[in-house]
């Protein structure tokens, strides 16, 4: 086992050959073609904007969105191109074109592998869902949205299974007689990710009891050791993650350097302050610098849990129902249920982490 100074990260970030600027960004009335090198992809605004959108940055405006209300004051139409750049004059022009040449260079950084190969195959699991009922009634099918700033999905219609009580949640059935529903959980996912990442290797089904064993902790509280383990991931400060773990500070300095929190965050750190983002395990831009450790184990553990659910619907057959950050519900034939249970780890084969998960039958 060879534990690194800090989590990997996979990106492979494309050369652009030709920059294709559609007319209405350009200061003529057709469209302008960047050449960037002589190998590559050819990439267009559309694509950029698609590309900020996932990172929850703001689309590049065009002329007329960037100068919309100058434009709407003298009534200046969008499909007057070159008239209404002439009234814009230089000034205005210059300031513009500066505007575009800074959001293209950094947008540039953005375009990774992530966007043609992971972020694909993880919206492609969100979809064809199949319905559940509640007290007799069809739920309306969930639809997510995949645009957030560390990659958590929120959902924009449908009925909020993200807020859906257990007591509830114990209620839901399958729309057909032969299928019952199953839930898929990810045991202690964000931590289990985040030690596996740095090449940890968790021989204990309890990555808590695993964290306690490895610096000779005792646990007489898991819950309070569980919460306390989490605030140190998420950033907490020492002294409130002293509170929770009711240990001194010495511990949670110990506790710090067994996720090397210092390194990790020093190097992301780094990362930001020179190119003004930093990258997920898979790639994933993550634009905004809160707490940098605290996101990229969020966002990786999302792209896992993704990619790690695909695999099992396609090795199983399931037809996923909904999904609750670390957990999915699907519908399985009842015959099938036995084997189903007998799976006991999830793996993502991009990164071939197997972490532990808890089969549970919903429908009685």
């Amino acid at each position: 086992m060879r534990i690194m100074p800090f989590p990997q990260i996979l990106v492979t970030s494309y050369n652009i050959k030709n920059l294709i600027l559609n007319k209405e960004y350009s200061a003529v009335s057709e469209k302008v073609i960047i050449k960037k090198s002589k190998q590559g992809i050819n990439v267009n605004l559309d694509v950029i904007n698609k590309v900020r959108s996932i990172s929850k940055l703001e689309k590049i405006k065009s002329y007329f969105e960037y100068y919309e209300k100058f434009c709407e004051t003298l009534k200046l139409k969008k499909g007057d191109q070159v008239i209404w750049k002439n009234y814009i004059g230089d000034s205005k022009n210059q300031t513009y074109l500066k505007y575009l040449k800074s959001n293209l260079e950094y947008s540039e950084k953005l375009i990774t592998n992530y966007h043609t190969a992971i972020y694909p195959s993880r919206v492609n699991v969100y979809k064809n869902l199949q319905p559940v009922c509640l007290d007799g009634e069809q739920l309306k099918i969930p639809v997510y949205n995949h645009q957030s700033v560390t990659g958590r999905t929120s959902i924009l219609s449908g009925f909020n299974f993200l807020t859906l009580s257990k007591e509830k949640k114990k209620k839901l059935k399958s729309t057909k007689q032969d299928e019952t529903l199953i839930e898929i959980d990810v045991k202690s996912c964000e931590p289990s990710f985040y030690l596996k990442s740095m090449g940890y290797e968790i021989d204990e089904d309890d990555v808590y009891l695993y964290i306690a064993k490895n610096m000779s902790i005792n646990i007489s509280d898991r819950s309070r050791f569980k919460r306390g383990i989490l605030s140190i991931l998420y950033g907490a400060n020492k002294k409130t993650s002293k509170h929770i773990l009711k240990c001194d500070f010495k511990t949670i300095d110990k506790i710090r350097r067994f996720f090397k929190i210092e390194e990790f965050e020093g190097y992301l750190r780094k990362q930001f302050d020179k190119n003004g983002l930093i990258y997920n395990y898979y790639g994933r831009p993550i634009c905004f610098n809160h707490n940098l450790v605290n996101y990229w184990i969020q966002s990786s553990s999302v792209d896992y849990c993704s990619l790690g659910f695909a695999n099992l619907i396609n090795h199983y057959d399931l037809k996923p129902c909904f999904f609750v950050h670390d957990s999915m519900t699907v519908s399985a034939n009842k015959k099938c249920l036995n084997s189903i249970r007998d799976a006991n780890l999830l793996c993502d084969p991009i990164s071939n982490f197997k972490i532990p998960i808890e089969v549970t039958k919903l429908q009685a």
